[in-house]
C-alpha cells in the first residue's frame, strides 16, 4: 500500500510540473501575441472605409456631388475587390457643421473600427477633425478642403483637392494678365478656407502691379448681401474676386445685378453646382472661375449613371476613393499602411488629371480657368 502511495505521489508531483511548464509557455505565448506591433496584426476579412460628407444643409449639393462619384467608384472596385476583398463604405452626414463632423468621425474610429475617413468638404470642419484622426492615427482625406493651415496638421492628414493658395494665385494672374483688368474688389466667406483664397488672390495680384480697392467679408450662410455689394460697388472695381459656394454665390450675383453692379466677377472651383445656376440664373454668365480637368468619358459614365451633369465633387470624389484603394492594393489595410501607400501615390493618373502627394499630404494638380457660358460649365 505505502509503495503505491509514493508511486501516485510521485506521479502526481510529475503532472503538476509539466501543467505549471505548459502554463508558463501558455502566458509566454500570450505576451508575446499581446505585445506585437499593430502592423504584425491580420488584416480584418472585410474593408470598411468611412465617410463624412455634408448630406444636409448649406454644403449638400457639394456633398451629394462627391457622393455621387464615390458610390461609381464603389461599384467599379468591387468588381474585383481588393485583394479579393469587398469594400463597404459607412457614410456619416455632418450636417455641414463642425461638430457634426467630429462627432461623425469620433463614432466611425470608436464604433466602427475604420482605419481611414475620407471626408470632409469644407475647410473649417477639416480642420476640427483632422486633430483627433492625428491624435488616434487614423488617416483623414479629404476630396475639397482647401485651407493653407490643412498642410501642418498632421502625418496622417491628406487632401486630394484643389488648394486655395495655388487658386487665388492663378486667378489673380489670369483678371491682371489675361483679362488685363488693374482694379479688382474681393469678398471672401469669413473662414478659413475664405481667409486663404483672400491672401493668395491679395498677394499676387498687388505684386503684379494691380490695386485691391476693396475687401470684405460675408457669412457663407447668408442670402442677403447688399450691404457689402453697395460698398462694393462705391470701389468701382473692374474686377470682383468673390471666392464661394453654389448657393450662396448665386444670391450674391444676383443682387449684384439688382444693384446694377457692372464689373467682371471672378471665383474659385467650390461654385460650381447646380444651385448657382438654379439661384443666379442669367447674372452668373461670363462669371470666371479656378478649377481641375475632368475626363470626359466620366461626364458621360456619370450622366448615364446619374441622370445628371456632375460638377467639381463628383470626380474628386470619384478619385479620391480609388487612390485610397490602390494605397490600400500595395501597402494594405491598417492606417499606417494606406498612410505610406497614399504618401507614394505620384502621377496617378485619374479622372481629374495626375495627382501626385507632398510630403504634407497634399495633392499636386493642374488648375484651368473655366467660365459660364450660356448657362453651362465651360473650360475657357
Amino acid at each position: 500500500m505505502k509503495s503505491l502511495t509514493k508511486a501516485f505521489l510521485k506521479s502526481f508531483s510529475l503532472n503538476t510540473k509539466i501543467l505549471n511548464v505548459l502554463c508558463s509557455l501558455m502566458t509566454l505565448i500570450l505576451i508575446i501575441f499581446l505585445t506585437l506591433p499593430t502592423g504584425c496584426a491580420k488584416e480584418p476579412k472585410e474593408i470598411k472605409i468611412g465617410v463624412v460628407l455634408p448630406l444636409s444643409g448649406s454644403a449638400a449639393s457639394h456633398g451629394e456631388d462627391i457622393m455621387g462619384g464615390i458610390d461609381i467608384a464603389l461599384k467599379e472596385i468591387n468588381e474585383k475587390g481588393i485583394k479579393g476583398k469587398k469594400v463597404e463604405l459607412i457614410v456619416e452626414d455632418n450636417q455641414s457643421s463642425a461638430q457634426g463632423s467630429v462627432s461623425a468621425l469620433r463614432k466611425l474610429f470608436e464604433v466602427n473600427k475604420v482605419p481611414i475617413v475620407i471626408g470632409p468638404v469644407a475647410s473649417s470642419d477639416m480642420l476640427a477633425m483632422a486633430p483627433v484622426a492625428e491624435s488616434n492615427k487614423k488617416v483623414l482625406i479629404s476630396p475639397a478642403a482647401s485651407s493653407p493651415k490643412i498642410s501642418d496638421t498632421g502625418d496622417y492628414i491628406f487632401r486630394n483637392s484643389l488648394l486655395a493658395e495655388p487658386q487665388g494665385e492663378m486667378m489673380a494672374t489670369f483678371c491682371y494678365q489675361t483679362l488685363n483688368k488693374k482694379t479688382v474688389a474681393i469678398l471672401f466667406i469669413d473662414d478659413e478656407t475664405g481667409r486663404g483664397y483672400k491672401d493668395s488672390f491679395q498677394s499676387r495680384f498687388s505684386n503684379l502691379g494691380g490695386k485691391v480697392l476693396f475687401v470684405d467679408s460675408y457669412d457663407r450662410n447668408g442670402t442677403d448681401f447688399r450691404t457689402q455689394l453697395i460698398k462694393l460697388k462705391a470701389s468701382n472695381p473692374e474686377a470682383a474676386y468673390i471666392p464661394s459656394i453654389p448657393k450662396t454665390l448665386g444670391y450674391i450675383l444676383r443682387q449684384a445685378k439688382e444693384l446694377d453692379i457692372k464689373t467682371v466677377f471672378l471665383a474659385n472651383y467650390g461654385v460650381e453646382g447646380d444651385a448657382l445656376l438654379e439661384i443666379a440664373r442669367d447674372t452668373a454668365e461670363g462669371l470666371y472661375y479656378t478649377s481641375i480637368p475632368i475626363d470626359p468619358s466620366f461626364i458621360k459614365k456619370f450622366e448615364d449613371i446619374k441622370g445628371r451633369k456632375p460638377t467639381i465633387g463628383a470626380p474628386l470624389g470619384y478619385d479620391t476613393l480609388k487612390i485610397v484603394a490602390q494605397a490600400i492594393e500595395n501597402e494594405g489595410y491598417t492606417a499606417d499602411g494606406i498612410k505610406k501607400g497614399l504618401y507614394k501615390i505620384q502621377n496617378f493618373n485619374g479622372v481629374t488629371g495626375l495627382t501626385s502627394f507632398d510630403e504634407k499630404g497634399d495633392a499636386k494638380k493642374e488648375v484651368i480657368i473655366k467660365i459660364v457660358k450660356q448657362g453651362k460649365f465651360e473650360k475657357f
